[in-house]
């Protein structure tokens, strides 16, 4: 008894009562309290309501150390969320969106497939051509975003892959539609758009137009 008052003392005294489970633990970036968890025999690949892996969580948030610890330990780079309830999403596809250089780089090393497709075709070079959540272009600086997009393309990533839904399909249709919250580059620089352009990315009316 006096061991387990112990050590839920020693866990509020770090900050991370027994209650944080690893998925929690890795979307905070607590790498103490998700190596505890590995060493206790938790499942790398443990899934939550959502289908998502540690992994997720901590690539969405941007924790490369976490993101190290559980590549580490055997964390598939590959898996998916819940279509139903989330997008189909691997944690490629979190971090180019959130614009992780990092993050991105380490799982690209680690065999993260480039062209993976969530629930609706997307792939992360969609993901990051649209830099992000809209309500995150605000205040972001495009840089992070475009060299996601080059670190994508060098990967072989498909400049032309195309969404399912009606709207935004190719990555250069969701890198126009976002181009003008993130004019912050300096005089000269190109940006997304014409970055993609230039790889022979085209609008999904050019692509369909060549399939008549």
């Amino acid at each position: 008894m006096n061991n387990i008052f112990l050590s839920l003392i020693a866990g509020l005294l770090l900050g991370c009562g027994p209650s944080i489970d690893i998925h929690n633990a890795s979307q905070l970036g607590k790498v103490k309290i998700v190596k505890q968890h590995l060493n206790a025999g938790k499942d790398v690949n443990a899934r939550d309501g959502w289908k998502r892996t540690p992994l997720h969580y901590a690539a969405e948030e941007g924790h490369r150390p976490v993101v190290e610890l559980l590549i580490k330990n055997g964390a598939n780079v590959n898996l998916k969320d819940d279509a139903t309830d989330a997008r189909g999403e691997t944690p490629l596809h979190l971090a180019a969106a959130k614009g992780h250089v990092p993050v991105v780089e380490l799982l690209i090393k680690n065999g993260a497939n480039v062209n993976a497709k969530d629930a609706d075709g997307g792939t992360p070079l969609h993901s990051a051509a649209g830099n992000g959540y809209a309500h995150l272009a605000w205040d972001a600086d495009v840089r992070g975003w475009k060299r996601i997009v080059e670190l994508l393309l060098v990967k072989g990533a498909d400049v032309n892959a195309l969404r399912t839904v009606r709207a935004y399909r190719t990555p250069l249709d969701v890198a126009i539609a976002y181009q003008p919250l993130t004019q912050t580059l300096s005089p000269g620089e190109i940006g997304i758009v014409e970055l993609l352009e230039k790889k022979g990315a085209k609008a999904s009316y050019q692509l369909e137009s060549e399939e008549e």
